[in-house]
């Protein structure tokens, strides 16, 4: 094993892997890549990722998420049995040993994330790369799958659930609704941009996502902007989701006269479901929360 990766580092340009049985030619965010028709064992290394593909119905060998090293609650039904696919380390920083020992016939990577990484995972299995940063992304990345993996009716009627779901959303929303989906954390706020997968989502289902300045860049998160009390109390938005804790906040004057605060529309949300999971099923699931909500409150 060491020695394999040894190799892996002094020699960036290895020859391709060969691939039996079956491909297809794939244009993906880092290129264009021959991978296999109908494989079986793919490893993931973002939630979306495994997001899509149950989706499909399709078994995923090993993924990557946080240090909890379960897969998302709101994904636990959909493995009955309780056997979860084999956790290959956190999203920014994935166990290329544990990948390689699940013997992948393919490798799905995010392509901000797994940048530095990409010759490496290139020589363990064909590795594809996609985005996952808006609504429209997330659905060609179902057909994508779907293809791939020979599961294009599912991935029709999936993409079909999907938009039925946002038509009701629209359905309920009144005009002018403002929202906004927020994580706290000690003394900061962040929010999530118009153009993320979130404020996409929250856009087609009729609402008005208020945040259209840029993302303050990270390494793991293109989509997100820091946010001050200040600035929050500019936009004043109607709506609130929020994952973190607001505790710090509750006292604070400048936070109590937000409309949102003052009218009880701060709607404390489960964070892996609302900022990270950025796939199909989390989409139909924030859209069910939502409309339970606006069911509920005025």
């Amino acid at each position: 094993m060491f020695l394999l990766f040894s190799l892996i580092g002094c020699q960036p340009n290895l020859p391709p892997l060969v691939i039996d049985g079956p491909s297809i030619v794939v244009d993906h965010a880092w290129g264009q890549s021959r991978v296999p028709l109908a494989p079986k064992r793919i490893v993931v290394l973002d939630l979306p990722f495994l997001d899509a593909l149950t989706s499909l119905e399709q078994p995923v060998a090993g993924y990557a998420g946080t240090s909890q090293k379960r897969v998302p609650h709101y994904l636990l039904p959909y493995f009955p049995d309780g056997v979860e696919p084999v956790f290959v380390g956190e999203r920014k920083q994935p166990n290329l040993e544990v990948i390689l020992s699940l013997d992948p016939e393919l490798i799905i990577a995010n392509p901000d994330r797994h940048k530095l990484i990409k010759n490496s995972l290139e020589t363990l299995a064909p590795t594809i790369a996609f985005q996952d940063n808006s609504i429209d992304q997330v659905r060609s990345l179902v057909d994508t799958l779907g293809l791939i993996t020979q599961r294009q009716e599912r991935s029709r009627e999936v993409t079909a659930a999907l938009g039925e779901a946002i038509e009701k959303a629209r359905s309920l929303t009144p005009q002018g609704r403002t929202v906004m989906v927020i994580g706290a954390f000690e003394d900061e706020f962040s929010t999530w941009t118009a153009t993320s997968f979130i404020g996409t989502l929250m856009e087609e289902g009729g609402m008005d996502y208020l945040f259209t300045g840029p993302a303050s860049a990270s390494e793991s998160q293109t989509e997100v902007a820091k946010l001050t009390i200040e600035s929050l109390s500019e936009l004043n938005p109607s709506v609130v989701f929020l994952y973190g804790s607001d505790k710090l906040w509750l006292n604070n004057p400048i936070y109590r006269s937000l409309a949102c605060f003052s009218h009880q529309q701060i709607h404390h949300v489960d964070r892996d479901l609302w900022s990270r999971a950025r796939g199909p099923l989390a989409a139909l699931e924030i859209l069910k929360t939502y409309e339970r909500l606006v069911q509920t409150k005025p």
